[in-house]
């Protein structure tokens, strides 16, 4: 009986145990129903990128040692060792990448254990090379690569002994200037510019390679740091000399390599950046004037060119230097691509221009100025607001140009400086075809192409500006001008036939509305005989007789 009771309270406890297991689940399977789903976290496509590349370097890492240890003995067995030393540096990088990413690329100073270990064991089989091949002519490269993992450390003294050695040992090799930059760097970070400039020169006793362009624009900023920059500006252009040179013995040879590419890990183009970089030394010793035509000499690409003549503008806006200025924005804006930098040339150009009072070519100014200012203005990416502001600054701008050097070229003998005002005129007229100031604009343009001695042309502006002229007297001045100006180009015996018949036309429509407006005396008497003589010149004889014979009469 007891055994009985004893089963019956077993098989009850499990009747009961799975009654209440069905509850839970059921409560479990409810509870799931409303719970709401987990996303998982995922880096961004970058990252998930380094991390396909990580495993794809382990798998490398893997296969290199099966190879190696199958290998023993074998000839190529230092190259095998030495592939997995920088497989495992290369696997090191993606890691530190990888952490870059995450910390939204900070550029605080990363703790990665997992990079110093595997740069730490790339070290180790460079170093098992060594002591295992000393012959092997692998050793300056392993060098070579010893210290760019001990800089990486921050084991500066370790780099600084190594890369002696490399150079010491290995004098032919074409590593030896790639070892001689990064020491002659990593004395110019501390500030010890005498032993920095040791090393850079001592490239340059050698034969010249593909890091003498380098080492000439590392010297130069030695010579900056010191002040000297006459000096510096030789060095700069040495560099920039001598990059071009290798680039085209290159070239001939057929195998080009990335301009100014080092081994020591500096990927810039020399030409590009010693050309950028010279400008400040330039501002200070060579003359303003010859400025564009040294920079467009030395330049490589338009590109280059650009960069370095955007450089020279904002040193001589510092340095309040307006015949730099001028030239300068002229050809930056003449050339450089459309950008909101364009208006600050503009605007440089025309405070230079006020400044130094230098009207020669206001027509071509005053041209790149609208022009840069309308371009911006109808960008799409300019919004309403901001469009009318560009418009109405750059409107005084023009005009405002224009009216000065008119001013200047009254004062002035010769008609040089007035044509450059017409054509200043005529920029600005059509770009703001609509402007409140079309009429006064459109009488100034007359009066400075009378005094250029084009009649012909003063006397069309001078009809087309009566009509806007609010006052009578002013409008009766306007029309007599435009029949004095069209009768001297006839007088002067016009080019072509078509002027001729353009200025009768325009002559007789003028002399018509002054008369119409109560024009009197002497003055309504030549109009009339001006446009008696039109009809008789285009041999219409009868229209002529009849006007000729009224102004008798009178």
């Amino acid at each position: 009986m007891h055994r009985l009771r004893v089963r019956e309270w077993r098989g009850g406890r499990r009747r009961g145990t799975g009654r209440r297991l069905a509850c839970l689940l059921y409560l479990a399977s409810g509870m799931a129903a409303c719970a709401h789903t987990v996303k998982e976290a995922r880096d961004p496509p970058y990252v998930e990128q380094l991390r396909v590349r990580i495993t794809k370097v382990r798998h490398a890492i893997d296969e290199t040692r099966r190879t190696i240890a199958q290998s023993q003995g074998a000839p190529y067995l230092p190259e095998l060792y030495t592939r997995l030393a920088e497989l495992l540096s290369e696997e090191a990088k993606y890691h530190y990448q990888v952490a870059y990413e995450r910390e939204q690329r900070s550029t605080r100073s990363l703790h990665v254990p997992q990079v110093r270990l595997l740069k730490e064991k790339a070290i180790g089989i460079y170093r098992l090379v060594l002591r295992r091949f000393p012959d092997s002519p692998l050793a300056p490269r392993i060098l070579f690569n010893i210290g760019h993992e001990q800089r990486e450390l921050g084991e500066f003294e370790e780099m600084e002994k190594t890369l002696k050695e490399l150079v010491e040992k290995y004098p032919n090799s074409p590593l030896h200037d790639e070892a001689l930059l990064v020491l002659g760097d990593y004395y110019f970070d501390k500030q010890k510019l005498d032993e920095s400039e040791s090393y850079y020169r001592k490239i340059l006793e050698g034969k010249p390679g593909r890091v003498t362009g380098l080492a000439f624009y590392k010297l130069a900023w030695v010579r900056v740091n010191k002040g000297d920059c006459k000096q510096a500006l030789e060095a700069f252009e040495k560099a920039i000399l001598a990059s071009r040179a290798y680039m085209r013995q290159a070239e001939q040879r057929s195998d080009v390599a990335e301009e100014g590419q080092s081994a020591s890990g500096q990927d810039i183009d020399v030409r590009r950046e010693a050309l950028v970089d010279l400008t400040y030394c330039y501002t200070r010793e060579r003359k303003p004037q010859d400025a564009v035509s040294y920079v467009r000499r030395l330049s490589s690409s338009r590109a280059a060119y650009i960069a370095a003549l955007e450089k020279l503008a904002s040193r001589y806006g510092i340095m309040n230097q307006p015949l730099g200025a001028i030239l300068v924005a002229r050809e930056l804006l003449r050339l450089a691509p459309d950008s909101p930098e364009r208006l600050d040339d503009a605007r440089m150009l025309y405070t230079a221009l006020k400044r130094s009072k230098n009207y020669s070519q206001v027509g071509e100014d005053v041209a790149l100025i609208v022009e840069a200012g309308l371009r911006q203005a109808h960008n799409p990416q300019t919004n309403a607001e901001s469009r009318a502001q560009i418009l109405e600054e750059f409107e005084k701008y023009g005009r405002d140009l224009a009216t000065r050097a008119q001013a200047r070229a009254m004062r002035r003998r010769g008609r040089g400086l007035s044509n450059q005002v017409a054509k200043a005129y005529l920029a600005y007229l059509t770009a703001f075809p609509k402007t409140e100031a079309r009429a006064d604009v459109l009488l100034n343009l007359a009066d400075i192409l009378k005094r250029a001695g084009d009649h012909f042309n003063a006397g069309r502006r001078y009809l087309e500006a009566a009509p806007l002229q609010q006052d009578k007297k002013e409008k009766r001045n306007a029309y007599y001008d435009a029949v004095v100006q069209l009768q001297e180009a006839l007088d002067a015996k016009m080019d072509t036939h078509v002027e001729r018949v353009v200025a009768r036309a325009g002559l007789r429509l003028a002399g018509t509305k002054l008369l119409e407006l109560g024009a009197k005396g002497e003055r309504a008497r030549k109009v009339k005989f001006s446009i008696a003589r039109t009809f008789y010149e285009e041999g219409r004889y009868r229209e002529a007789i009849d006007r000729l014979t009224a102004i008798a009469y009178e």
